[in-house]
């Protein structure tokens, strides 16, 4: 008979046990659902101007940098290249701000002071305005901003 209980024991507590380490599990392949790892999430949050800058350098080593009056767009800061096969601004913003969520919604950066606007991409709190030239490896480059 005690043999009969704690067989009927172990096997009620197997499953309730495996059931537990699965969730476990399932709540780890949640936090890597969308096919990144933690260590690729800390890498694209750390990647800065001052990377982009080092970056777009080591691409074309004839580009000018040059810092933009990013306050003109509503920005926090600001940086254009002037590169041998493309041309482009970036800024970085407060995205709590009026003028960024503006930006966001319209895709489009405005100098209120001047009454323009022009096309810009905006998102994830850095905009970017539209390339002139071949800014393919530039704009790969952007988009690890976070």
């Amino acid at each position: 008979m005690k043999k009969t209980v704690l067989a009927l024991l172990i096997l009620f507590m197997v499953p309730l046990l495996l059931t537990g380490c699965g969730s476990k599990e399932e709540t780890s392949n949640n936090n890597s659902s969308n096919g990144t790892t933690q260590k690729e999430e800390t890498k694209k949050s750390t990647y800065t101007l001052e990377n982009l800058k080092t970056d777009f350098q080591a691409l074309d080593s004839s580009v000018e940098i040059t810092k933009k009056s990013a306050e003109m767009v509503g920005a926090t800061e600001g940086y254009g290249f002037i590169g041998s096969s493309c041309t482009i601004e970036v800024y970085k913003f407060d995205t709590s701000t009026e003028q960024y969520k503006k930006a966001l919604k319209n895709q489009k950066l405005s100098m209120p002071s001047m009454e323009m606007e022009f096309a810009a991409t905006v998102k994830d709190g850095y905009a970017y305005t539209e390339p002139d030239g071949d800014c393919s490896q530039v704009i790969s480059l952007i988009n690890k901003l976070n």
